[in-house]
């Protein structure tokens, strides 16, 4: 498949994912002052403008005697049932975990980004740089 339809596609899910953040996150609860579906308010989820999920997990304060890799695991394991969610709206592939410590707490901060492989900054910068070639060119020889 050629780079330019990967991109497409990446386009293509990237705006699907803004649809979905867009309605799990604005679906009335029985609350006035909340806002988002039953399980985005579970999982204590927030997005941002570019379309990044938010949250913190925390551990147990008998989980920070273990090591930190035993840590990181049970952390992990945290994010399981948030992972299912993503899973049951569709976002489960589109999007990427990181997990992050948070210093001096036992907690941690699990961001889920979009996932671009093949839009990258340079294929942007050279395709405007083509158009403004082209567009001088034009104009010149006019």
């Amino acid at each position: 498949m050629g780079r330019t339809r990967l991109i497409f596609r990446e386009l293509k899910n990237y705006f699907f994912l803004r649809k979905v953040l867009a309605r799990e996150s604005s679906v009335r609860t029985g609350d006035p002052e909340k806002r988002g579906s039953a399980s985005w308010l579970k999982h204590g989820l927030r997005k941002n403008w570019y379309g990044r999920i938010y949250t913190v997990v925390s551990l147990r304060e008998e989980d920070m005697g273990e090591e930190e890799m035993v840590r990181n695991w049970k952390a992990m394991e945290l994010m399981r049932p948030i992972n299912d969610y993503l899973t049951d709206i569709g976002l489960q592939e589109i999007v990427f975990p990181s997990i992050e410590a948070i210093p001096d707490s036992r907690s941690y901060l699990v961001v889920y980004s979009p996932l671009f492989k093949e839009l990258t900054i340079m294929w942007v910068i050279w395709r405007v740089f083509f158009l403004l070639a082209v567009g001088a060119a034009i104009y010149v020889f006019t």
